[in-house]
């Protein structure tokens, strides 16, 4: 007890006082004599603390960390946010205490995510509630707007803009979709394996039904060419002829249509001069297209062999060259568009 402590550690100061007087010590004893009052003295304050401390554990707050205004999103994206606490004890579970969210969102109460996809344009006030284990709570007001699309961007090709083999959402379309914010909307409607022909023949129902003339500006993203040369052994010629008609036809409903040169990734030597007349052609004339994008230039995309960001396969893509081409086309959507 403290105050035990404190009275023995005043006897013991009493009696190493009177000690000195009582033997007429010499001078090295009251030397000792006063390193021993140091000692005790030091010992009744340091169990005063020790008792302090034992009675006033030191806790942290339980508290919400989320900044107050969350990411915002629109009426087309899947959204998933997590709301993070920091201190309290124990397991900690979620609820919304007052407010709503946008309809179509829903609150996973256990790990505190918001999650689904909203149904209708404005924003949204409600109050977050965390209860940790032994009953502590807080509280905090969130803000969530929901915003139009105001713009489009559709990206067709093969299994590169597909994305394989990485996760989807490494991919360079959802990486895309991250950078250009809400106000954009990503449609991906590559496939493995597509041809030039395949996607001619697919775009009616996949492209052209999906054109919105409300919107600011409504994009497609036209990168192929490597399965023709590969699989259909097709010379740079035909894709390049196929690629025209094909912008064309977006042309003709008032799309923004953009077309890629084709990088390496050739699995035949002797097919790689397809590739390169391919290249040569769309780049000396595209303006059936308003902007030519020129892959093949980007210093990442120079040699199939470089590891970082070419698969073992030499042919498919990793998650940094996704993260290249998302920022490469990011870039330039953020230019205003040259009519």
């Amino acid at each position: 007890m403290p105050g035990f402590n404190l009275i023995l550690s005043r006897k013991c100061i009493k009696a190493s006082l009177s000690f000195p007087k009582m033997l007429k010590l010499n001078l090295p004893v009251k030397i000792l004599q006063f390193l021993t009052l140091s000692l005790l003295f030091s010992l009744a304050v340091f169990s005063q603390s020790v008792t302090v401390i034992a009675r006033n554990p030191s806790r942290q707050t339980l508290s919400i960390t989320t900044a107050s205004s969350l990411p915002p999103t629109n009426i087309e994206m899947v959204y998933s946010q997590n709301l993070n606490s920091a201190g309290g004890s124990g397991t900690k579970t979620w609820r919304i205490s007052s407010g709503s969210l946008p309809v179509g969102l829903a609150f996973d109460t256990t790990a505190g995510v918001i999650s689904g996809i909203a149904r209708s344009v404005g924003t949204s006030v409600f109050t977050a509630r965390v209860t940790d284990g032994s009953g502590a709570k807080a509280d905090k007001v969130f803000t969530l707007q929901v915003v139009a699309v105001t713009n489009s961007v559709t990206v067709e090709g093969d299994s590169r803009t597909v994305g394989y083999p990485v996760a989807i959402n490494l991919t360079y379309p959802v990486k895309l979709q991250a950078l250009l914010g809400p106000t954009w909307r990503v449609r991906n409607v590559a496939a493995n394996g597509q041809t030039t022909d395949n996607m001619l023949a697919d775009a009616p129902t996949q492209v052209d039904a999906f054109r919105d003339a409300s919107l600011k500006r409504d994009v497609v993203i036209l990168w192929t060419g490597i399965n023709d040369i590969n699989d259909s052994n097709r010379t740079g010629q035909y894709i390049y002829n196929n690629i025209l008609d094909y912008a064309r036809g977006k042309k003709a409903i008032s799309f923004e249509m953009w077309v890629c040169t084709e990088i390496p990734g050739v699995v035949a030597a002797e097919r790689e001069i397809a590739r390169l007349n391919f290249n040569q052609l769309i780049k000396a004339n595209y303006s059936p297209a308003d902007k030519l994008i020129d892959l093949n230039a980007l210093a990442a995309f120079a040699s199939k062999d470089n590891t970082t960001y070419y698969q073992p396969d030499r042919l498919h893509l990793t998650e940094a060259a996704n993260e290249v081409l998302a920022n490469t086309f990011f870039k330039l959507l953020k230019q205003p568009r040259r009519h």
